[in-house]
C-alpha cells in the first residue's frame, strides 16, 4: 500500500499500534479537561496495571476523533462473560442504550458489528465476516430489526457451510455502508450444501470458489450456492434465511399459506427444568436413588433430549422435591439423600442467582407440569424428534415440551405430533433454527446435510405454522404410536427376562 518493496524502507515507518476493549465509546464521552492524560502523556506517570477506563478512553480520544472510510472485521463470537462490560454494553447514553444489539444472552459479534458502522464515516464501507448465529437465535433480533434495517446493506453471503480451517463456527459475510438504506434490494448468496470432505487447498474450497464466482451474478447456481436479490423487507425482519436453491422462497410460501401458528395452540412452550447439579439429582434409574435412602415418592420418571431423541436409550429417574401440582414439598427422606451434597447445592450459580432453597431444582416451571400430557421435542438434534408423553414425566432443559389446553385430547396431540414429524416439519425447522455448524457426528467435517445440529430453541418453536391436516396425518401418527408403544412393552420384556 506504501509502495515500497525492501523490508528495509519500513523501517522509517513508526506505527501507533493501540490495544483496548474495542468496544468503548470514547466519542460518546463528556469532555475532559484538557489537563487530562492523553496521547502525549508519558504512560511511566501512571503504572499501565493502574490505568482506568477513564484514562484509555483519553488516550483514544485522538484516534477516534475522525471516523474511518472503510471498516472491517472479524468479531469476536463468543459470549460476555464479564458482568461489568454487559453492563456497560447496556447502559443508557441519553434516551439510547449504548449497544441496542446487546438484548438478551447475545454474543459479542452483536455489539461489534453495531461497532463497526459506528465508526464508519457517514456512507463509509463495512465489511464483516461475523458469526451466523444471530441470524435465527433471539438476541439476533435487536440487531436486524432496530440496526440493520436501517442501514444500507449491500450484501449477505451464506458462509456457513464452506470449510474453514480449525474452525466450526457457522458464519456470515455481511456488507453495508453506513447511510440509510437506497434501493429495494440486497444481494444474497445462499447457501445450498457444504464441501463432500475437506478440501487440500481451503483458500480454493468449492464453497468458497462458488461464492467467489458467483456473487456479482444475480441467478448464478450451481451445486454450493445461488445468488438472488432479497428485498429489504426480508432482511428487516428476524429471522433471516439465507437457504438457497428456492428454500427461502419456499419457507415463504409455507407461511403466507397458513395462518395459524403453534403459539396459538400452546399457552407453554419450553422446558420443565433445570435440576443443576445433575449428578445429586439424576440417576439412570430409580435404585440408586432408593439405596441412597430415598423414598418412591420422592422419585420421578426423568427425561433429556437424549431420550427423545433415541428411544432405545431409556428413561431416567430423579429426585423430586415437589408434589404432582409443581408445589414444592418438604421431605425427610428426600432431605437425607441431599443432605451430604448441601454445600455444594447451596452455591449453584443457578440456585443463588434465582433464590432458591439448596433442596430444590435450580430452575423450575410448575406451568408445564400440568395439564399430564406432553409432546417432548430434542433442544439440539440433527432432525425434528418430537414424542408424545401420556404419563406426566418431568423433562431436563434440552428436552423443552409442548403444553395444548387441558381440554386437548389425544388424538389433538396425535395430530400435531403427525405435522412436527413430517418431513415439510424438518424442512421449515432447517430454515429458521440455528444450524451449530459444519462439526460432523463423532468429529470431523459434516460432509451430509443430515449430520448438522440445530438448536430448536422454544421462541422460535412458538412460530411453526400449523395446518389441520387431521384427516391425513392421524392415522399414520396413530399407528406410529402405536408400533412405539410395542417396541417399548417388548424392551420392557426383554430387559426383564
Amino acid at each position: 500500500l506504501a509502495g515500497l518493496t525492501k523490508l528495509a524502507d519500513a523501517a522509517r515507518f513508526h506505527p501507533h499500534v493501540y490495544w483496548a476493549d474495542g468496544l468503548e465509546q470514547v466519542e460518546k464521552e463528556e469532555q475532559r479537561p484538557a489537563t487530562q492524560f492523553n496521547l502525549f502523556t508519558k504512560v511511566e506517570e501512571k503504572p499501565r496495571a493502574t490505568l482506568t477506563r477513564s484514562d484509555v478512553r483519553a488516550a483514544l480520544k485522538k484516534v477516534f476523533e475522525k471516523k474511518f472510510h472503510a471498516v472491517v472485521a472479524n468479531p469476536p463470537y463468543i459470549t460476555e462473560k464479564d458482568a461489568a462490560r454487559k453492563e456497560y454494553h447496556r447502559e443508557k447514553v441519553g434516551a439510547m442504550q449504548r449497544y441496542v444489539s446487546a438484548a438478551g444472552r447475545y454474543s459479542l459479534g452483536s455489539p461489534f458489528a453495531e461497532r463497526c458502522f459506528q465508526l464508519a464515516e457517514k456512507g463509509g464501507f463495512v465489511g464483516l465476516i461475523t458469526g451466523n448465529n444471530f441470524m435465527k437465535r433471539e438476541f439476533g433480533k435487536a440487531l436486524i430489526e432496530q440496526l440493520f434495517a436501517d442501514l444500507d446493506l449491500t450484501l449477505v453471503a451464506d458462509t456457513s457451510q464452506a470449510y474453514i480451517p480449525f474452525h466450526g463456527t457457522p458464519t456470515v459475510l455481511v456488507f453495508g455502508r453506513n447511510r440509510h438504506p437506497e434501493g429495494a434490494t440486497v444481494r444474497a448468496v445462499m447457501g445450498k450444501r457444504g464441501e463432500s470432505r475437506t478440501p487440500d487447498d481451503p483458500a480454493h474450497g468449492k464453497v468458497w470458489s462458488s461464492i467467489e464466482t458467483g456473487w456479482s451474478q444475480v441467478g448464478y447456481e450451481d451445486e454450493y450456492v445461488s445468488v438472488t436479490d432479497l428485498s429489504r423487507e426480508t432482511l428487516g425482519r428476524h429471522p433471516w434465511s439465507l437457504g438457497g436453491g428456492g428454500a427461502a422462497e419456499l419457507k415463504a410460501a409455507l407461511e403466507e399459506y397458513v395462518r395459524v401458528r403453534l403459539g396459538d395452540l400452546a399457552p407453554a412452550i419450553g422446558p420443565i427444568s433445570v435440576p443443576g447439579e445433575d449428578d445429586v439429582f439424576i440417576a439412570s434409574n430409580a435404585a440408586p436413588l432408593l439405596r441412597r435412602g430415598a423414598v418412591d415418592s420422592d422419585v420421578c420418571r426423568f427425561c433429556d433430549g437424549e431420550q427423545v431423541r433415541d428411544w432405545a436409550s431409556g428413561e431416567r429417574s430423579a429426585l423430586f422435591p415437589y408434589d404432582h401440582e409443581g408445589k414444592r414439598r418438604e421431605s425427610r427422606t428426600l432431605n437425607h439423600c441431599l443432605w451430604p451434597f448441601r454445600t455444594a447445592l447451596a452455591s449453584g450459580a443457578i440456585r443463588v442467582q434465582r433464590g432458591r432453597r439448596w433442596n430444590e431444582y435450580g430452575v423450575f416451571f410448575t406451568d408445564k407440569l400440568t395439564p399430564k400430557f406432553s409432546v417432548a421435542f430434542a433442544e439440539v438434534a440433527t432432525h425434528n424428534h418430537f414424542a408424545f408423553d401420556r404419563s406426566g414425566k418431568v423433562f431436563k432443559q434440552t428436552a423443552p415440551v409442548i403444553k395444548l389446553r387441558p381440554e386437548a385430547s389425544v388424538d389433538d396431540h396425535l395430530a400435531l405430533l403427525g405435522l412436527l414429524n413430517a418431513s415439510v416439519g424438518c424442512f421449515w425447522m432447517k430454515q429458521v433454527f440455528h444450524n451449530k455448524g459444519n462439526g460432523g457426528i463423532g468429529g470431523g467435517i459434516a460432509a451430509e446435510p443430515w449430520e448438522k445440529f440445530f438448536q430448536h430453541d422454544s421462541t422460535k418453536m412458538r412460530l411453526f405454522p400449523v395446518v389441520d391436516t387431521r384427516d391425513k396425518t392421524i392415522s399414520y401418527a396413530t399407528k406410529l404410536d402405536a408400533l412405539s408403544r410395542t417396541l417399548r412393552m417388548f424392551k420392557g420384556v426383554v430387559q426383564k427376562g
